[in-house]
């Protein structure tokens, strides 16, 4: 709560105040009943220890786990387990959602905009692979699979057992990206209107698609403003395979992870010339008319003298943009001019 408070610029005394009135509960109650259904769920769907539930589940021991299971639900955890319906390697947890969901149509989004070697999406499920930083400063790998469930009126979410310290973390992505939390009813009562505009626009179920990496997300945006979708994803599909990380997760069309980098020396204008001109040929043949790429245009012919309009030798000509920037800035004395009064001094 600290933490949040000093986020949001107020006290943790004010957040505390207006959580509790604003949803009847403390923030501490309200966190402990988070992991605890969390847990309910890794309890039941899943064949994992009693350990690793706890930690998956953000309790700091079995014990404490233990003791707020018989505190809420009046009965032990091991009075959950069930046999598991998972895959070995694999734990699958439900997304609750209120009804009708039209899965297929955010399916068939996703599928448009799929981006190759990270997503990946069939008849059903929605797989990608993900990266999540941990508390600890560690990062955990892996593959994340979301399916339809109408029986249950809720998402199957299936992640690899290598991101299981990150599963809250994850859940809370997809639950933002496929809008889990909304109120159908609530969103089809707003735009009710667009029926006299476009009859039948208004549908119930309607939902609006978030995203899973908010970086990734981003990086999307400012490819697809001047091109095509498609034009976009084979851009995009093209940064990842020179800048992502490789990834093993056992299904031919994921194996890659989209990162951001840091370069020392990105701070100054010089190192972010540096760093341009190091990786700009990895967007070689995209056309630079639209903004995006560069285009290879032949330098000119070796010994030609250039002269600017007053007659004076232009030494930067035949140079390419980016090269004409590092070499104004590597001239001693360039960044700088020494008063006159204080020549020879």
């Amino acid at each position: 709560v600290d933490e949040l408070a000093a986020r949001l610029g107020y006290t943790a005394r004010h957040v505390r105040r207006a959580f509790e009135a604003e949803y009847g509960i403390t923030p501490v109650a309200y966190l402990q009943t988070c992991r605890l259904l969390l847990a309910k769920s890794l309890l039941t769907d899943s064949g994992l220890p009693m350990a690793s539930v706890a930690a998956a589940a953000g309790f700091g021991s079995v014990r404490r786990m233990s003791a707020l299971f018989r505190e809420r639900y009046r009965m032990a955890p091991s009075d959950l387990r069930k046999r598991s319906k998972a895959a070995p390697g694999e734990v699958t947890v439900g997304l609750g959602c209120r009804p009708p969901y039209r899965f297929e149509e955010l399916l068939e989004l996703f599928r448009v905009r799929a981006l190759a070697g990270v997503e990946l999406v069939g008849e059903d499920p929605y797989s990608r692979t993900a990266r999540i930083a941990l508390p600890d400063g560690s990062r955990a790998e892996g593959r994340v699979r979301v399916a339809d469930g109408p029986k249950r009126n809720a998402l199957a979410l299936t992640v690899s057992e290598s991101l299981l310290p990150a599963l809250p973390h994850i859940a809370a992505r997809v639950r933002r990206q496929f809008d889990t939390d909304c109120d159908p009813q609530a969103i089809r009562d707003g735009v009710a209107q667009l029926d006299q505009v476009v009859p039948g626009a208004a549908v119930l179920g309607t939902r609006l698609p978030g995203c899973f990496e908010p970086f990734e997300t981003a990086c999307r945006a400012v490819l697809g403003q001047q091109i095509s979708v498609a034009a976009a994803n084979k851009l995009a599909a093209r940064i990842v395979e020179r800048f992502g990380a490789p990834v093993q997760t056992g299904i031919e069309g994921l194996t890659r992870l989209p990162r951001a980098r840091r370069y020392p020396g990105a701070r100054t204008r010089r190192g972010r010339v540096r760093r341009a001109r190091r990786h700009q040929d990895a967007l070689a043949g995209y056309p630079a008319h639209r903004g995006i790429g560069h285009e290879r245009r032949p330098r000119p012919l070796a010994g030609r003298r250039h002269r600017r309009a007053d007659g004076r030798p232009a030494r930067d000509q035949g140079r390419r943009p980016l090269d004409r920037e590092l070499h104004r800035h590597a001239r001693p004395g360039a960044h700088r001019r020494v008063p006159r009064d204080r020549r020879g001094r």
